[in-house]
């Protein structure tokens, strides 16, 4: 009562007189790049200046433009152990991709069938950076309507040349919480060819669906154009889903087919038909240790277009237990079908033949709050694997002893025996991040893995005397791990 008297009988007034003013941002720098290849001995010395400029058409529509754009100094990406055929999706990290990259979302897709991926632009196939002469981006909304528009000039690499790539998204907010959309891509920044792709899509939700949850669902289609390519070049989906927190499910079915190839997009695999389920119970205690009672299960379906089942996959997890203080505990099993109709290698060592392979696998997990001072996780998955045995063991503990200092561990360790072979991986990696104060602040990545017998270290030192002004001195460092286990320096840049 007394607090509705307060804002029953506070004096209310408004704010005036607030002008963007220019709405202008320049941003001038300059990379002083040292490199160097142990194994040819070139040593290379680069100065490299660059430019931003960030305006403000509106107060919710954004200009930038960009000219011989440096990333050299992004974080590097965080290793992964690939065990399937298929290709890893890896995140952004740069800044200029980054800056208003959900407009350019489409059809609530993940990863296969993505129109566009921003990762392809200025990296090579192996992760390698690419020059990029300049570029400009015009986001935000006007309207109703949600305006994405990029285009890069890319620098030559290898035997391609240089390329123009352009990016274009527009939606517009329909009924009382969708929207209908339109995506257009041109370019291919991997090779000498053109490629174009156009998609639409419709996102359809309401706060007040059946039974008075939420509702959502989309539909999508797209084509692209290439070269000598007329037929099977489509991907189409749709798919609904009710993300509540009692009850959530979710239903999606996609088609990918043998000559979808979207140059600026993501696919790790054509040709498919693709049908996902996934179904969770909520319980939520009156009382007593745990916040959260789960119990859901999954189910993926692969199948060729003539409808082969290639891959079949069932999850559950009887119970998943989270705490009040986001302590989290679940028990899964999975039960997966593998059709391979071309032998691939795990490792580059381990050969898995062409041949149809049925196997369980189980996992136990349990982890700690991330909020807490100290906080670890423990995961072991065990069972069959392509017609041999996997064994998956992994922790990672995470120290915040304040706000100044963050140590991360981590370790994977994967031993897999296979008729062609056995192999155990190991995956490792140390963070540190310090903040010394609000201006100066150290970033340390060490990782190593054996698969790839490397050893890489990535320090970021940074130097913030006032907001939009920084100085950076970074250091990455590779290393092979020789046969004796020693360490031989492969590549070095400083920056």
């Amino acid at each position: 009562d007394r607090l509705w008297w307060a804002v029953d009988n506070v004096e209310m007034c408004c704010i005036s007189g607030i002008q963007q003013g220019w709405g202008l941002d320049v941003v001038p720098s300059a990379n002083v790049v040292r490199r160097r290849d142990f194994s040819s001995g070139q040593t290379d010395l680069m100065f490299e200046p660059a430019l931003d400029v960030f305006y403000k058409l509106t107060p919710s529509l954004n200009m930038s433009v960009t000219i011989n754009t440096d990333f050299s100094t992004v974080e590097v990406d965080e290793q992964r152990v690939a065990l399937d055929r298929f290709l890893l999706f890896f995140p952004e990290k740069r800044d200029f991709f980054l800056q208003d990259a959900g407009i350019f979302e489409f059809g609530n897709l993940d990863t296969n069938g993505r129109p566009f991926f921003s990762r392809r632009i200025g990296l090579s196939s192996d992760g390698m950076p690419i020059d990029i002469v300049g570029g400009g981006k015009l986001t935000g909304r006007l309207g109703r309507f949600n305006i994405g528009v990029l285009g890069v000039r890319q620098e030559a690499y290898d035997s391609v040349e240089a390329s123009t790539l352009f990016v274009g998204r527009l939606s517009a907010n329909v009924l009382s919480e969708s929207s209908v959309g339109l995506m257009v891509t041109n370019g291919d920044p991997a090779s000498n060819n053109d490629n174009t792709l156009v998609g639409t899509d419709f996102i359809f939700r309401k706060s007040k669906g059946p039974f008075g949850q939420i509702f959502q669902g989309q539909a999508w289609f797209q084509e692209t154009s290439a070269a000598g390519i007329n037929d099977e070049n489509r991907a189409y989906g749709a798919g609904f889903e009710f993300p509540n927190d009692r009850l959530r499910v979710r239903l999606k079915a996609m088609e990918i087919q043998e000559n979808f190839s979207p140059a600026l997009g993501f696919v790790s695999r054509v040709g498919i038909r693709q049908y996902e389920s996934f179904i969770r119970y909520r319980t939520r205690p009156d009382s007593g240790l745990w916040r959260e009672v789960d119990n859901q299960i999954e189910s993926i379906l692969v199948t060729d277009t003539g409808g082969d089942v290639l891959t079949r996959v069932t999850r559950i997890r009887p119970v998943s237990l989270r705490s009040h203080g986001e302590d989290l505990l679940f028990v899964e099993w999975q039960r997966s079908y593998e059709q391979v109709r071309e032998s691939f290698e795990l490792f580059d060592r381990l050969e898995v033949p062409v041949g149809v392979y049925e196997f369980d696998r189980y996992r136990v997990e349990v982890s700690s709050g991330p909020q807490r001072p100290v906080s670890a996780l423990l995961s072991v998955q065990f069972g069959d694997f392509f017609g041999g045995e996997r064994l998956e063991k992994s922790v990672e503990i995470q120290w915040r002893q304040s706000a100044h200092l963050f140590l991360g561990l981590s370790f994977v360790e994967n031993v897999v025996k296979l008729p062609s072979g056995d192999f155990t991986a190991h995956l490792g990696s140390l963070r540190a991040d310090i903040a010394f104060n609000a201006r100066w602040s150290w970033s340390t990545l060490l990782q190593y893995d054996n698969s790839l017998e490397e050893l890489r270290v990535n320090t970021r030192l940074r130097f913030e005397p006032q907001a939009g002004r920084e100085m950076l001195l970074v250091l990455d460092h590779r290393s092979a791990v020789t046969a004796d286990n020693r360490l031989k320096s492969i590549s070095n840049e400083i920056i």
